[in-house]
């Protein structure tokens, strides 16, 4: 760009003296001032983003206690369960079941009395006649199968001694354990408002309505997924909503094609698709409570009814989903316990199947207990594959007998025909 002036400095103005250029020294002071101003500014803002971030966890912490204190009135409580249960498999194929049971939960010892049915078929089938008893200490299962004249005397049952066995109770449709925001897909089996207490990058994430109903929204991160409930102050703090997801990354807990797992779960294999051509692995998972109802009983609020929906996302692109409708009824919150409550009653010497070994050795159960099944007075857990080791050497030698002369008649009929053609 050409000027049609010739371009000259610009005089300096009457009194004031032009300032010398700073020198590198100068240049410097002033870099490092600046520098110094915009990492104390920085170092304010993280530190109110962490006083925000610490706020936000206290509040959200506040909140998950309050509904934990309001769900702790089922901790001892005696009820009716209507469970209806709907499984979508990959094939498309459905599968109903439908559970009555009678409930009586006593802080960690619970007893549940029902029936299974299939409500497909044409007059209602009745599958099984159950008792489930957990406490502290063991998990014991008893069923009975109906026959034509009634149901068939039960003459065992099932047992474990393991933590796993006996919380999953709490959890299962049976006592509509859901409700209450029990998960079974974590270690050890807890209530997603319990997780929480724990997770990181826990906050209010603030305000939504379910169904009119004006809820906080609670959310937080663990090893086993993103947890968010949906809390209500009008319904005494209890979820009105409750989420859990699972990412391929995220631990997931269950039995899957190869036993119990726990690892990242895009690394189960599952036999979900079976029927469509083998094992696949899951993509995402998820676990949705909505549909809650909350009553007041007395000076509690209990949840009385809720959907359940687990979806699993598979690598074939198909799902498996299982819905779980679930109603509870005749509430009391101070039942009378009796002594025999948590009490089964079977035959002594029934056999009783062990959950936690898969070695084989037997158990009965005895003067209300379960005990080892020996009867060689060895003392062993081993005594009863012992004491019929006399029976197996006796029916291998007979056999060994048996077959040697087999050989001898044929070796000797062979020799017959030779020296008699």
């Amino acid at each position: 760009m050409s000027f049609p002036f010739p371009r000259t400095p610009c005089p300096p103005q009457a009194g004031r003296a032009m300032r010398p250029f700073p020198s590198g020294n100068q240049r410097l002071a002033v870099y490092l001032a600046v520098s110094l101003t915009g990492i104390l500014l920085a170092g304010a803002f993280l530190k109110s983003e962490a006083a925000a971030e610490d706020e936000g966890r206290k509040s959200a912490l506040a909140l998950l206690q309050r509904c934990l204190s309001a769900q702790a009135a089922m901790h001892r409580a005696s009820f009716q369960v209507t469970a209806d249960i709907v499984v979508t498999h990959p094939s498309s194929d459905v599968s109903r079941m439908k559970f009555q049971t009678r409930v009586l939960r006593d802080e960690d010892r619970m007893s549940i009395t029902g029936t299974e049915e299939n409500p497909d078929a044409k007059q209602r089938k009745l599958i099984r006649t159950f008792r489930f008893v957990g406490t502290p200490d063991l998990w014991v299962g008893v069923s009975w199968r109906p026959t034509a004249t009634g149901p068939s005397q039960k003459t065992g049952g099932s047992f474990s001694k393991e933590q796993t066995s006996r919380r999953r109770m709490f959890a299962n449709a049976e006592c509509a354990g859901r409700l209450d925001t029990w998960l079974d897909r974590v270690r050890p089996i807890e209530q997603a408002t319990r997780l929480l207490l724990t997770a990181d990058g826990l906050r209010v994430r603030g305000e939504e309505s379910i169904e009119g109903t004006a809820c906080k929204v609670i959310e937080g991160h663990t090893k086993y997924g993103t947890i968010t409930v949906w809390l209500a102050e009008s319904k005494g703090w209890l979820p009105l909503k409750a989420s859990h997801e699972l990412k391929p990354t995220d631990t997931l807990v269950m039995r899957a094609a190869d036993g119990e797992v726990e690892k990242p779960m895009g690394e189960v294999v599952t036999h979900r698709d079976k029927e469509l051509g083998g094992d696949v692995t899951f993509t995402r998972m998820t676990s949705i409570l909505d549909k809650v109802v909350v009553e007041r009983i007395g000076e509690a609020f209990v949840p009385t009814a809720g959907r359940f929906t687990l979806t699993e996302y598979l690598s074939d692109g198909t799902r498996w989903v299982r819905e779980e409708t679930c109603r509870r009824s005749d509430i009391n919150l101070a039942p009378k316990v009796p002594k025999d409550a948590f009490e089964v009653q079977l035959p002594d010497d029934s056999r009783m199947n062990n959950l936690d070994d898969r070695s084989g050795v037997e158990y009965v159960w005895r003067d209300g207990n379960v005990v080892l099944g020996y009867d060689d007075f060895s003392g062993t857990a081993l005594g009863r594959w012992k004491s019929r080791l006399w029976l197996r050497v006796i029916m291998l030698g007979c056999g060994g007998v048996l077959l040697v002369s087999a050989v001898w008649l044929l070796r000797r009929n062979r020799k017959g025909v030779a020296i008699n053609p």
